[in-house]
């Protein structure tokens, strides 16, 4: 890499010559370091900096109050030994632009005053900027860290530009501060997280990690958030203004997976492409107006022959004490039925407004599932509901009513059968005259069952006045007093289960 400026005597060193020498800092000798040194600018270029020289160099800019520091230029330095600049303040500019610390960087409760440029630097270990203030534009486009880079507590009071900059580990940005503009592209690392951390402007980001964490954290402008495979936990989050959530379009594998939006007002939120399956939604704020497009996959019972298919929220999943997989966090003790039906309730709203309805069907479903499991319910109420998730799953299964109204003609055929259709008589007329006037009497015979009742032709009977009872139509057939109560059955459970049927199937097909 070519230098513009005057380099070392030694070969391949390319360290600044330092003035009234033909060499850089790094080949002097101690007595040429004492009178080299001064308090002021410092100018490492290139320099590569070991133990003994950077003890020189603490111990010329550490005044009573700690390490302070004037302008400096570290372009392309080489940092060979620890950097513990702990509390230090540096009044002017740094430039570390192609720089490389080999070993830990610790420069926690540092201050600089001015502009900070870590372009295209490279931190092999740890690097520490935890509790650090920022004045200026702090620059760490291209850069990269080693496994863990911290910046919990850090204030940028400018602006902080991380475009293409690399993470191998972990990056923490717990509670830290940003005032100014947050220049990024994708952020990828291992673990993310921004818990508590505040964002007074928009930010626009894209990160790729296993885990992202945004608990407390807060938008103050809203944030345009895309994300590829984490786990995201948004736990009392605050959007300030409209937000989204997102993940990576056309690829399923780098579904991101939401695990809580507990405590949260999403009221300014929207999630596009993202899994929900284990996602906690308790004690979410105004949660009827969390949007929700595109692929939003939530959790399904476990497959059985008794359970519906249909959409579940992960406080159902836990409560029912249902398997779980390795992305579940279950809580330690379950909320209540009660609790769960109201976060049902408020989501198949939301759907409504979204124009949804087979999704608001699912919600409803888990509604009056919750309401029927509840311990506080009723036992009366309790019972209607069971009956209504027996005969119609709760007017959301269209084949249950649809099953339940073949039982009922069934039944009702084979009961008229036995019991209520009875035997052909003919009818007695008699007359008198009287006076030249003839009266005619009728008399209807009584009605029998007949010795023979189990016949195809009865059976075909019993089953036209049976499916007309349920339509409201009257076949003129004679019945027993029995037959007449089981045709009121038919009369009444047809046209119930009809509705139930028609209703739906128009709640699973209606958008």
């Amino acid at each position: 890499m070519t230098v513009d400026w005057p380099t070392c005597e030694r070969d391949e060193c390319i360290g600044v010559t330092v003035e009234g020498y033909s060499r850089c800092l790094a080949h002097l000798d101690d007595g040429e370091l004492d009178a080299a040194l001064r308090p002021g600018a410092l100018d490492l270029r290139g320099t590569t900096v070991d133990e003994r020289l950077f003890v020189k160099l603490f111990d010329v800019y550490t005044s009573p109050s700690g390490p302070l520091f004037g302008p400096m230029d570290l372009r392309q330095a080489r940092f060979l030994t620890p950097v513990r600049l702990d509390g230090a303040v540096f009044h002017g500019p740094v430039d570390a632009s192609d720089a490389l610390f080999d070993q830990p960087v610790s420069l926690n409760g540092a201050e600089f005053e001015d502009s900070a440029n870590f372009f295209r630097a490279t931190f092999n270990s740890v690097a520490d900027f935890s509790a650090a203030r920022f004045g200026k534009l702090a620059t760490f486009s291209h850069a990269r860290f080693g496994d863990i880079a911290k910046f919990e507590g850090v204030e940028f009071a400018g602006g902080v530009a991380m475009v293409n900059t690399g993470f191998s580990g972990t990056l923490e940005f717990t509670d830290a501060k940003f005032h100014g503009e947050v220049i990024a592209d994708l952020l990828r690392a291992d673990r993310i997280a921004f818990n508590s951390a505040t964002f007074a402007r928009a930010l626009r980001l894209m990160v790729d990690c296993r885990f992202l964490g945004l608990r407390q954290a807060r938008f103050e402008d809203g944030v345009t958030l895309r994300v590829m495979r984490a786990d995201v936990d948004a736990t009392r989050c605050v959007f300030g203004a409209p937000s989204s959530i997102s993940g990576a379009q056309g690829r399923t594998e780098w579904i991101p997976l939401i695990t809580s939006l507990m405590e949260t007002d999403v009221s300014n939120l929207s999630l596009a492409d993202v899994d929900l399956r284990w996602c906690e939604f308790a004690g979410a704020h105004r949660l009827d107006e969390l949007r929700m497009d595109g692929l939003c996959p939530l959790n399904t019972p476990p497959k059985s022959w008794r359970r519906a298919r249909r959409w579940v929220l992960a406080e159902e999943h836990y409560w029912r004490g249902w398997p779980t997989d390795e992305r579940a966090n279950p809580r330690v003790y379950p909320i209540d039925p009660l609790r769960i039906a109201g976060l049902y309730r408020s989501l198949r709203k939301a759907f409504e407004d979204g124009k949804n309805e087979p999704g608001a069907g699912d919600f409803y479903y888990g509604e009056m599932e919750m309401r029927r499991h509840a311990p506080s319910t009723p036992w009366f109420e309790r019972t209607i509901l069971a009956a209504y998730w027996a005969l119609s799953g709760y007017g959301q299964r269209a084949s249950r009513a649809i099953v339940a109204l073949v039982v009922l003609l069934a039944t009702v055929t084979v009961l008229l059968m036995g019991f209520g259709l009875s035997a052909p008589a003919q009818q007695q007329i008699t007359g008198t005259v009287h006076n030249g006037q003839a009266q005619l009497a009728v008399r209807e015979p009584a009605t029998a069952l007949p010795d023979r009742r189990w016949t195809w032709d009865r059976a075909g009977k019993a089953l036209q006045t049976s499916a007309g009872a349920m339509v409201f139509r009257d076949s003129g057939q004679k019945l027993t007093y029995a037959g007449t109560w089981i045709l009121m059955l038919a009369r009444f459970g047809g046209p119930l289960l009809l509705a139930l049927a028609v209703l739906a199937v128009r709640a699973r097909v209606k958008r």
